[in-house]
């Protein structure tokens, strides 16, 4: 077994690795029931297609990602259906 593959079986290192999976399932599980309380659930649904336009946000900030047309597209794509679902 190489090194690299040894440290995913090194007790703190799952130890680590499970309690933030945990933590981060718990604050986005409490995090999803709020939003549900608030806005309600058509709302709070309707939003959950923004996660691509943060993401792509994130990768160009974090990661140096390319932002390319196709990127700009999908989000002019996401943000006008977005608005078109909260008009009423």
């Amino acid at each position: 077994m190489s090194s690299h593959l040894s440290i995913l079986y090194h007790v703190v290192a799952f130890l680590v690795v499970t309690i933030c999976g945990c933590v981060a399932s718990m604050l986005c599980f409490l995090a999803w029931n709020w939003v549900l309380k608030k806005p309600g659930a058509v709302v709070a649904t309707n939003y959950v297609y923004f996660n691509p336009v943060t993401t792509i946000i994130f990768a160009w900030f974090i990661l140096h990602e390319q932002i390319t047309v196709f990127f700009i597209l999908g989000t002019l794509l996401i943000l006008v259906g977005m608005y078109l679902a909260d008009r009423h």
